[in-house]
């Protein structure tokens, strides 16, 4: 369910992926991803896409949302790519994306600033 108490379809990336997600005190919780939450992580993955930063072959396998940070810390969301079987001896790639002013991306650092203008509430 999300904020408003209705159960919205996720993206596909979000799909496969397994979620987790921890509280302030960093406890884990079980709940679903807030619109927001969802919001940054699809924008997260249309960033990374746009600049061609995956390598072919990967699907997005981890995200967690780290609740001890705020959403503008830069390693509050998690995302992990796996490579698919056919591609043993390529490692797994992993960012971490945050809300922003203003868009952003460090490929060497792996960090993604993605525009708070726009989010849901």
């Amino acid at each position: 369910m999300n904020d408003s108490g209705t159960s919205e379809p996720k993206p596909a990336a979000l799909l496969a992926a397994q979620i987790s997600v921890t509280d302030r005190l960093g406890q884990p919780v079980k709940r679903e991803l807030s619109a927001r939450e969802r919001w940054l992580a699809t924008q997260a993955e249309t960033a990374l896409h746009a600049a061609q930063a995956l390598t072919p072959g990967t699907t997005l396998s981890r995200l967690e949302i780290n609740g001890m940070l705020p959403d503008t810390s830069s390693s509050y969301l998690y995302l992990r790519y796996q490579p698919d079987a056919n591609q043993p001896a390529t490692a797994p790639q992993e960012f971490w994306a945050c809300f922003r002013r203003r868009a952003s991306f460090d490929q060497k650092r792996g960090l993604i600033g993605v525009p708070s203008a726009l989010a849901p509430a």
